[in-house]
């Protein structure tokens, strides 16, 4: 055990620290609604430094993970405004990969191993000038301090639900984020001890230099202590406090009691903040508190303005820390490819199904079409039954298509989630990945079809012949993977893929030169089909 806290000190001390200070001032939030503009957050002000850890806190719909989402620049809709500030400096294109978020659901590549997925997230979003074994090296430390070394080969689907949320912090910390570390929920669906462990880790973090804002739901008495302050929200996204804990609650405590509110012994501090903010209190001349208000009229509030203002003075006038690059990906395209495709080859081998279903496809159908047109001579009877034999491969599309989609789908969905969030890879490398991971495959089940389709119907096996056929089988099957590709590619959901596929089998079958040949064809449907 002493061996292990030692491991662990000795890894933060190598932990990436935060330098820098993060504000935001008057920050609102709109988004479009039927019935008009609907405002999710109001006029927020806050800052976190290095070594401090904000806790995000309010009832169900107050804005907790909204507020979170807007300053880690996530927001995709609606309208945000207010100034979000490093260091007194607009954001850089760099801030996200500047920045750790760490999802409340636990969303990896599940066929992946701990010390796989710490080190994809590192080997690609670390800077680039950044030698690889350090960065591997470096792997090594968040292992540690992760306290993950007993299974850092495990696969990710066997782990429990403590061990996958400190991995889901460790591929934000093998990032090296220089800024601050984002956290929405990370004690969501853990038990108290496990949740305590998670923010114990937090806090340890806090200790050795990192800045950390943090939503959480309804903590324990014990769970609050860790924090060092709270930005409290009631619905509509509006501040009724922004402020340190204190020492068992009491600077909260104080801002509450000052209003005619106090705090009975022994209450978690937590629940009494929430229940006070839906209950309301009463001034001593008996009008009823309105706790946003109160917040912003306060002195206290009036500090936060000002001590934004003098970080937002004193910090523009220090020269700007060396940033390594302005790119939107630390890592360059090719290396994203190569690093995506050998994670994707890697999942296909230790959840072969995908492959398995690909070639059974190409042998069973390949067998029933050889063999039910055995050996076919040169009469009229014959030659339809070459055209229909040749025809009878649209048969392969629908099933491979059945398998292509959804696993494209389910990739596409975690890169939006989480991985271009965090500008891990992008767009040209998750489709480039896509494809060439999908040709080993597509060549052996073409060649086992062309093998058990091709020789039993007897046709021509001179080479000019029989080799056109075979590239044609080949091309063939390369193309039916990449064209369920690009619908998923292109489509905005699931839905219209299940209703647009059929669609494309069907234009698929008319126009493939056998139903209907293609001199055969009108006009207006050579050019169409020719795109």
């Amino acid at each position: 055990m002493i061996d292990r806290t030692a491991t662990q000190d000795e890894a933060l001390r190598d932990i990436t620290r935060s330098e820098r200070i993060f504000t935001w001032e008057d920050v609102s939030y709109t988004v479009p609604t039927p019935q008009g503009p609907k405002q999710l957050l109001n006029n927020i002000n806050g800052y976190v430094q290095p070594g401090v850890m904000v806790a995000l806190m309010g009832a169900s719909g107050s804005g907790k993970t909204t507020l979170l989402n807007t300053l880690s620049q996530r927001q995709t809709v609606g309208v945000v405004s207010g100034d979000m500030l490093v260091d007194g400096r607009v954001l850089g294109n760099d801030f996200q990969r500047s920045t750790g978020f760490v999802e409340q659901m636990d969303l990896h590549d599940e066929t992946a191993t701990i010390r796989e997925a710490l080190e994809f997230s590192a080997l690609l979003r670390q800077s680039r000038d950044i030698p690889r074994k350090e960065k591997l090296d470096y792997v090594d430390k968040v292992i540690d301090l992760l306290e993950l070394r007993e299974v850092e080969d495990a696969i990710i689907m066997s782990l429990g639900v403590e061990q996958k949320k400190r991995l889901t912090i460790g591929v934000e910390l093998a990032a090296r984020p220089s800024l601050l570390l984002f956290l929405d929920e990370p004690t969501s669906g853990l038990d108290s001890q496990s949740a305590f462990s998670i923010v114990r880790f937090l806090k340890k973090l806090c200790a050795a230099g990192q800045a950390i804002i943090c939503t959480i739901h309804q903590p324990s008495s014990e769970l609050i202590q860790q924090f060092d302050r709270i930005l409290a929200l009631n619905p509509g996204g509006n501040v009724f406090y922004f402020g340190p804990v204190g020492e068992n609650g009491s600077s909260v405590i104080k801002y509450f009691a000052d209003r005619g509110v106090d705090c009975p012994p022994g209450k978690n501090v937590a629940e009494f903040i929430l229940e006070t903010a839906i209950k309301g209190g009463h001034r001593a001349d008996g009008k009823k508190l309105n706790w946003n208000d109160e917040w912003r009229n306060s002195q206290e509030h009036a500090e936060v303005l000002q001590e934004i203002k003098r970080i937002k003075h004193e910090r523009s006038q220090v020269e700007a820390p060396a940033v390594a690059s302005q790119h939107e990906f630390a890592a360059p395209v090719l290396a994203q490819i190569t690093e995506l495709t050998r994670r994707m080859f890697v999942h296909q081998w230790r959840d072969p199904s995908y492959i398995y279903g690909k070639l059974f496809t190409a042998v069973i159908i390949g067998i029933f079409n050889g063999f039910t047109f055995w050996k076919l001579g040169d009469t009229i009877a014959d030659m339809q039954n070459r055209m229909f034999t040749a025809f009878l491969i649209i048969i392969i599309p629908p099933t491979v298509l059945n398998a292509v989609l959804p696993k494209f789908y389910q990739n596409r969905a975690l890169w939006e989630a989480r991985e271009y969030p965090s500008r891990i890879y992008g767009w040209v490398a998750f489709c480039t990945a896509e494809i060439i991971s999908e040709i080993p495959g597509s060549l052996i089940s073409g060649v086992i079809y062309f093998v058990l389709w091709y020789f039993p119907t007897g046709l021509p096996y001179d080479a000019p012949a029989a080799g056109y056929v075979f590239l044609m089988t080949l091309l063939f099957f390369l193309f039916q993977s990449s064209w369920g590709q690009w619908i998923c590619a292109f489509a905005p959901s699931f839905t219209v893929i299940s209703n647009i596929v059929p669609f494309f089998l069907v234009m698929f079958s008319l126009f493939n030169g056998v139903v209907v040949p293609y001199a055969q064809l009108n006009v207006f449907w050579k050019y169409w089909v020719s795109l």
